[in-house]
């Protein structure tokens, strides 16, 4: 292959190399704006706003129902209590009947009180015993009101989990799709590298002069920065530039230290 063969090939290696770059800072920018949106799109979402909504309004109702079945357990208390002293009353009747039965004129006048009073007692022991029956009623409407709340609040909880996870999806998606971009690069660089070694060679047969730094491990690390800086997980990053472990953590303290001088400057 001749000297402007490579000259040629070069020049179109460089142009999709270019494209590629421009291709991942898209990219780029796109994960950046989703990891930003994906909070505040939870926040800003109608899911969101109908939670709390949703939470408040269980809140008030649960301490709504709490007050209403306090007061409903004191009422039944209290005409619990009015049942007793009424049994008591009427006792106590029974017994000065019995005491009086020697004046047939005050036993019946006695007599007609007592009747009377009992059939008031039997009366309002009916209507406390029919305020009893619908307080408990109402406690079991009251239960079953609180049950359909508590449905209805982990419904609420499953929609926002399934749509966090789709963002999650997307999110996954995008990082893999940045990282295919990524190896095709490392591979447009590394033919490029070849290509270029190769014109030298032609250019200088016997290898001499003096050669360049380890121009492949600076765009390593650069590669390696621009991925921290996208938030990837080590084991993306990993896969992306084909590196190992210790590779990675050399990369990373290499990074803290150059982030730290900067921010000393």
């Amino acid at each position: 292959m001749t000297r402007e063969a490579l000259q040629e090939q070069n020049k179109q290696l460089l142009q999709e190399l270019k494209k590629a770059r421009a291709q991942i800072q898209r990219l780029q920018q796109m994960v950046e704006k989703l990891n930003d949106a994906t909070d505040e799109a939870y926040l800003k979402s109608s899911y969101y706003e109908a939670d709390q909504a949703c939470m408040r309004y269980l809140k008030n109702q649960v301490e709504t129902l709490k007050s209403q079945l306090s007061n409903s357990q004191e009422k039944n208390r209290k005409a619990n209590e009015e049942i007793k002293l009424l049994n008591l009353e009427r006792d106590s009747a029974i017994e000065n009947m019995a005491y009086t039965q020697d004046e047939a004129h005050k036993d019946l006048i006695h007599h007609k009180m007592l009747e009377y009073e009992l059939e008031a007692t039997r009366s309002d022991c009916r209507r406390l015993k029919f305020a009893n029956k619908q307080l408990q009623e109402d406690n079991e409407v009251l239960q079953q009101k609180v049950e359909d709340l508590e449905h209805s609040v982990e419904e609420r909880h499953k929609e926002t989990t399934e749509a966090y996870k789709s963002m999650s999806e997307m999110l996954d998606k995008h990082e893999k799709e940045l990282s295919k971009s990524q190896r095709k690069i490392w591979k447009l660089e590394d033919e490029n590298k070849n290509l270029q070694e190769r014109s030298k060679n032609l250019k200088n047969p016997r290898g001499a002069g003096r050669k360049k730094n380890d121009d492949k491990q600076k765009k390593k690390y650069k590669m390696f920065s621009n991925l921290i800086r996208t938030r990837i997980s080590m084991e993306n990053i990993m896969e992306t530039m084909q590196i190992s472990r210790s590779t990675y953590f050399r990369f990373l303290k290499r990074y803290k230290e150059d982030y730290m001088n900067n921010s000393n400057k």
